[in-house]
């Protein structure tokens, strides 16, 4: 094994392992009754309500999950720099 093969294991396994281990959990506690409900009632109760909205925002949110939230850290970290700027002025 190389020593490449030997760091990937090393760093990367345990972390898939924890992954796997609170993606499992997640998925039990999610499906559990009151909790299904709880979350599954409002969201369902929305989209009968505003179908467009309910649709635009599942759009954003899974697009900023396949982006990493790139342009929304991008957008904070300016504004972020403009109130130092504005606050720092003073």
């Amino acid at each position: 094994m190389t020593p490449i093969e030997q760091e990937v294991r090393r760093r990367w396994l345990p972390v898939l392992a924890g992954g796997l281990i609170m993606g499992a959990a997640l998925g039990y506690i999610l499906n559990l009754g009151v909790v299904r409900m709880r979350l599954a009632a409002p969201l369902l109760a929305w989209e009968t309500r505003s179908a467009g909205s309910y649709y635009a925002s599942l759009f954003l949110i899974s697009y900023e999950f396949a982006t990493q939230f790139t342009s929304t850290r991008a957008i904070l970290g300016g504004l972020a720099h403009a109130l130092h700027r504005v606050v720092g002025a003073h």
